[in-house]
């Protein structure tokens, strides 16, 4: 017992100061490089949970415009804790890592991290981690069309983050629910998840999930064939001067699939040239591909057949090097249902001992009553009786 209430009260104490962390961090990366580097100076720099902390934040902060970097920084956050047994801090690292590898597109890695800080947050009951599992998971299932499996995880998640009170994460899950009703065709359910996010996201001042939260919007627009409100979105997200890569990259290649569909191919191949220089910057490949077809197909609107062989050679080369789904998908899926029914084992297992503690709780109060019953039954009892003089009798007796 006194081992948890310390155990408690140290993740308390850690999260707290995540939290000042977290607060430092709306100052750029250029400050927080600085820091990092004056820290690797430092005499008892791999010794310092701090510097974990630390890493963790500017791998957050590289993740969507340059994510080498973010992984880079998030696999040295991770091999201090390692170093530090922190693991709270392997937990955190572990989750930036499985968001590195979701942003380039390798769903595999992303995976296999995601099933490791779910395994170290339930251990240590970490449920922001868990929650985070939850969503790294449901982004999986998310780029392997499987919508409704994606809801059902994101779900999990929504109640975490909503139970902890955590606004920017919660706001980020319902972004990408709206995101899985708009790629099954369910607009309508789409723009009540994501005027959700946006209401968080300017209720916290979140620039980025607000741009996120725009692009999409403009991408549910143009599935309804509603582009001059597509271009609307698409447009707010490229003028504003919030905007990172990744998204600038969507954005760019959003307005150049809405200005094909107008029949503006020129203006089409300008946007989405400037998405595929933006996607290599991230490493997207998803984002590379979508700019690609584009580009190849509105070269052939314009009967540059030339330039319109050349992307399309490039878009197969892409397509056959990088993503060759079929196959990918098909492990990947069967990865990803076999870590659900370890999942749902584990909260079984979870379940039936809470269960178990509960029961012997009932058990153990039950008993200590009807002792405590016992004892004041007796107290009564026996200050109720006359005293015995039996024994004071006889022995008078015996002396006469």
């Amino acid at each position: 017992m006194y081992f948890n209430k310390f155990l408690a009260g140290l993740l308390f104490i850690l999260l707290l100061n995540f939290n000042g962390i977290i607060l430092f961090a709306q100052a750029n990366k250029e400050s927080l490089l600085v820091k990092w580097q004056q820290a690797r100076s430092e005499k008892g720099y791999r010794a310092d949970t701090g510097n974990v902390l630390l890493l963790n934040q500017l791998s957050e902060q590289y993740l969507y415009n340059h994510t080498d970097s973010a992984l880079y920084f998030a696999k040295q956050a991770l091999q201090l804790a390692e170093f530090q047994k922190f693991v709270l801090g392997q937990a955190m690292s572990w989750n930036s890592i499985g968001k590195g590898y979701y942003v380039q597109g390798d769903y595999t890695t992303s995976l296999d991290a995601s099933a490791k800080l779910m395994k170290i947050s339930r251990r240590i009951n970490y449920e922001s981690g868990i929650g985070e599992a939850y969503q790294i998971i449901a982004l999986t299932y998310l780029a392997q069309d499987k919508n409704d499996n994606a809801i059902a995880d994101f779900t999990r998640a929504l109640e975490i983050f909503t139970r902890l009170n955590d606004q920017a994460k919660a706001g980020k899950v319902y972004f990408d629910i709206g995101i899985c009703y708009d790629e099954s065709g369910r607009s309508e359910r789409a723009f009540y998840y994501l005027s959700k996010a946006v209401e968080i996201a300017n209720a916290i001042g979140d620039k980025e999930l607000l741009s996120m939260t725009l692009n999409r919007t403009g991408e549910t627009y143009f599935h309804l064939k509603n582009y001059k409100k597509a271009l609307a979105y698409y447009q707010q997200v490229i003028a504003s001067k919030f905007t990172n890569n990744w998204e600038k990259d969507f954005a760019y290649s959003g307005v150049a699939q809405t200005y094909f569909e107008l029949g503006e191919f020129d203006k089409a191949i300008t946007n989405a040239q400037k998405s595929l220089i933006l996607s290599k910057k991230v490493n997207s490949a998803s984002d590379a591909l979508r700019a690609l077809k584009i580009l190849s197909d509105s070269y052939a609107a314009v009967k540059d057949y030339k330039h319109a062989y050349s992307y399309q050679t490039w878009l197969k080369k892409s397509n056959d090097s990088i993503f060759n789904k079929e196959k990918e998908n098909e492990i990947n899926y069967l990865h990803l249902k076999r870590q659900q029914a370890d999942n749902i084992r584990l909260e079984n297992e979870i379940k039936a001992k809470e269960q178990a503690i509960a029961f012997s709780s009932r058990l153990l109060f039950f008993r200590n009553l009807v002792a405590l019953g016992t004892v004041i039954f007796f107290y009564h009892h026996y200050q109720e009786q006359p005293p015995d003089n039996s024994v004071k009798q006889a022995f008078e007796a015996t002396k006469q």
